[in-house]
């Protein structure tokens, strides 16, 4: 029977740029109902990665972890403005009160109150101020906006003279353009942004919740000795069931970066119930520890995992706000300073691919760039960061 994932949905074949190539690739689109976004099954060497519609680009693209998809939905809102007062909403409506000066000015002119000269004045600034705050724009909107605007300043007639209805004409233009932006783009996106935020972060709390009980249902197994927990001879069966519910809990994630050691720990779980309903006494004892500690410790590296993505949030949020004065720099230096202990205590033996001594010189760097009386560099410390996620 087919493992029903995490927010359901249904698989698609896309055709999708990666690398410079189109390509194949079969999607889980439709998550909690959710059209523009989706989980990647097939190549194997994408699966796990994540689908996702770039609006503004008019295309698909694929990135590399639920996290990823996370960072670049906050990105994107936050370019766009969380109200009209920053971001692009922002840009958009100084611009259009540019064009409406710009507008003014040629009114001027019509009325003869103005000369050729002045209006040649009050152009350059006011034009140059728009195409800054434009910039260099993907959308067509914004393209032809700022075309008419850079426009107004160069057109005259033969006799090197400014054409006021001609201005007057692109000004309006360019206001048209500019609104097409803002209501039929802008604030047509940023809801689908905010619903692909909202499936995004279920799909975090999902796993965070599902690697959290599955590892306390570890724990209950062998104690700090690594003896078996005596439980496991009088209630074999009922222990085996609960292994393979764990075992399904965790094989329905499907995402990066979760969905390597989610489907090891489902394959290691079953293994584990096998072992428990055939054997009992020393055989338990021999057995079961060495699976349950290697099952403990790659969902306690995701637990880290957890805290770490949550402090690359934090610090890109600070970055954002371009302030640093109020960042907890001590709490988190003080958490990868305990999560490096935790490491080294750690053993990755019998990992298919051991990361601990990575992580822990990737932490090492980090810590460097705490420095006594002073604080990091934010830009670096976020790379820094995901450096140590990365690993993990």
């Amino acid at each position: 029977m087919a493992v029903k994932k995490f927010g359901g949905g249904s698989e698609q074949w896309l055709t999708i740029r990666v690398k410079g190539k189109q390509r194949r690739i079969l999607v889980r689109l439709g998550i909690y109902g959710l059209r523009w976004f989706g989980v990647i099954q097939r190549p194997l060497g994408l699966a796990g990665q994540i689908a996702v519609y770039n609006h503004d680009r008019q295309c698909w693209q694929v990135v590399a972890s639920i996290y990823h998809a996370y960072r670049q939905i906050w990105h994107i809102l936050w370019q766009h403005g969380v109200d009209v007062h920053t971001g692009e909403k922002s840009r958009i409506l100084k611009v259009i009160e540019l064009a409406r000066e710009l507008n003014a000015a040629a009114l001027g002119v019509s009325a003869a109150t103005v000369s050729q000269a002045e209006l040649r004045q009050q152009l350059r600034p006011k034009i140059y101020e728009a195409s800054r705050l434009l910039g260099r724009p993907l959308r067509p909107s914004k393209q032809k906006a700022k075309q008419q605007l850079v426009a107004i300043g160069a057109a005259q007639d033969s006799r090197g003279r400014i054409n006021p209805t001609v201005q007057q004409v692109r000004s309006i233009s360019a206001v048209n353009r500019l609104w097409e932006r803002l209501e039929d783009e802008i604030l047509v996106i940023d809801p689908q942004m905010r619903r692909r935020q909202e499936v995004v972060v279920t799909l975090i709390q999902w796993a965070e919740l599902v690697v959290w009980t599955t590892y306390e249902f570890l724990l209950l197994l062998v104690r700090n000795g690594g003896m078996v927990h005596p439980f496991l001879d009088s209630h074999r069966r009922e222990v085996a069931r609960l292994a393979i519910f764990y075992a399904q809990g965790v094989e329905r994630i499907d995402y990066l970066p979760f969905r390597g050691t989610c489907h090891e720990t489902a394959s290691d779980l079953r293994k584990l119930a096998a072992i428990i309903e055939a054997n009992r006494g020393a055989e338990l004892q021999k057995q079961i520890p060495p699976i349950v500690r290697v099952c403990r410790s790659a969902l306690l590296l995701k637990r880290m995992q957890f805290l770490l993505e949550d402090w690359i949030d934090g610090v890109a949020r600070e970055l954002a706000e371009a302030g640093c004065s109020r960042f907890p720099f001590t709490t988190l230096r003080r958490d990868l300073e305990v999560m490096r202990r935790e490491l080294r205590k750690i053993g990755d033996r019998g990992f298919r691919k051991p990361v601990c001594q990575s992580a822990i010189a990737a932490l090492d760097e980090t810590l460097t760039l705490f420095v006594e009386d002073g604080q990091p560099e934010l830009g670096r410390l976020k790379d820094s960061l995901k450096a140590i996620s990365f690993v993990l």
